[in-house]
């Protein structure tokens, strides 16, 4: 067990690297011990990308006993720093973390935040490297990732004509990664052989990835567009869109971005238009108690859409928002078993805003539930008191 003098040493020296990581962190002072690999951490006190790093990648165990197996790790306040060795490894954004050899050999650079899982990869391939044991993959990946070469199209070409990309999803991907990029030899390989890269990698991220390719070629339309406050071709967006995703995405996706593009303008009618046509579509398909709970999870995100718009509406906006809101939840409530009260809550405000009769009865159905009545005990409830108040009229 510590003494006492050694506790507050080891406080004040945790203080003083400004970390309190998993990883066992030391103080670069010029020297650098033999036996391992290097990492070495270049922050600063005023970096909140370190600071997040610090509280949040740096704290993971796992990610802290391979890098302590695996490498002497430092750290080094770039404010502080009497070394060259910031200068040597051209330090310009932080956090910067490198990777070297024994020998002196740069394995990895990384600059900017990266999670436990990236950084645990990034170490992985340091120590493939040192080991002189990298994959075709890890090498595009090298040529993809670090401040090395920027020309990977010889590399890339190899490994497509190799069929290394269609090992492993990680091949797949890398590949994918580069078409995203802009990178056009990945993306006509990718674009040729879809079917072959949906059976490499799951169906989801397959979709997802296409999805990603797909908006970063409509995106110059729609910044041209957003700049003018003009309509972008949609047409052209759709043809786009089908290029890469099959007929239901392409529309799924469409009504997204339309959906963002009128949010930002703000073009708050078109905004609640497309949103509606885009519930109705995704909708087709579902049945009762999906279809329900499906319709109310849409509402429930338009009203936070609502609440979080910063302009002020108009009083034909009032009303848009709350036929949309009405006509979602009513058919919600018609299929949901077991409705909450919640529900009820918001079907009043909205028939309140459209001045309707039943503003009332949802209101005590609301308020009914609230006292721990079921929803179809308290709709019974209330339909008998409001039919004794009328007798009584």
């Amino acid at each position: 067990m510590l003494n006492l003098s050694a506790k507050v040493i080891l406080i004040l020296f945790l203080t003083q690297l400004g970390l309190n990581a998993q990883i066992n962190f030391q103080t670069y002072n010029g020297k650098i011990s033999a036996g391992k690999p290097h990492l070495i951490l270049f922050t600063a006190g005023w970096c909140g990308a370190c600071k997040e790093m610090k509280k949040t990648t740096l704290q993971d165990k796992d990610l802290g006993n391979y890098v302590n197996e695996q490498f002497n790790a430092y750290v080094v306040d770039v404010d502080k720093d009497k070394s060259s060795i910031s200068s040597k490894y051209e330090v310009s954004g932080l956090p910067t973390f490198v990777f070297v050899s024994e020998k002196g050999e740069l394995l990895y650079k990384g600059v900017g935040f990266a999670d436990t899982e990236e950084f645990l990869k990034k170490s992985q391939f340091a120590i493939k490297k040192a080991d002189g044991k990298l994959t075709d993959i890890d090498r595009l990946y090298e040529c993809m990732e670090s401040e090395g070469p920027t020309n990977c199209e010889e590399l890339l070409k190899k490994f497509l004509s190799s069929n290394s990309w269609s090992k492993s999803e990680d091949a797949a991907i890398t590949v994918i990664d580069l078409a995203y990029n802009s990178n056009k030899t990945a993306l006509n390989h990718v674009l040729e052989n879809r079917d072959e890269y949906a059976k490499v990698i799951s169906k989801e991220k397959f979709i997802t990835a296409m999805e990603l390719i797909a908006f970063e070629e409509t995106k110059p339309m729609l910044i041209k567009s957003m700049e003018k406050k003009s309509e972008p071709d949609w047409k052209k967006v759709e043809q786009t869109l089908k290029k890469y995703l099959s007929n239901d995405y392409s529309i799924l996706n469409l009504n997204e971005i339309k959906s963002l593009y009128y949010l930002e303008l703000p073009n708050w009618s078109k905004f609640i238009s497309i949103a509606e046509e885009s519930v109705n579509f995704e909708a087709q398909n579902k049945k009762g108690e999906e279809k329900g709970k499906f319709l109310y999870d849409k509402a429930i995100e338009i009203l936070e859409v609502i609440d979080n718009f910063e302009q002020k509406f108009t009083a034909n906006e009032e009303t848009l928002n709350a036929k949309l809101l009405y006509k979602l939840l009513l058919e919600a409530e018609k299929l949901l078993q077991n409705p909450d009260m919640n529900l009820y809550q918001e079907l009043s405000y909205a028939a309140e805003t459209l001045q309707l009769k039943e503003e009332d009865f949802y209101y005590r159905v609301y308020k009914k539930m609230e006292d721990g009545e079921s929803a179809s005990e308290a709709k019974k409830t209330v339909r008998q008191e409001i039919a004794e108040e009328n007798d009584e009229d």
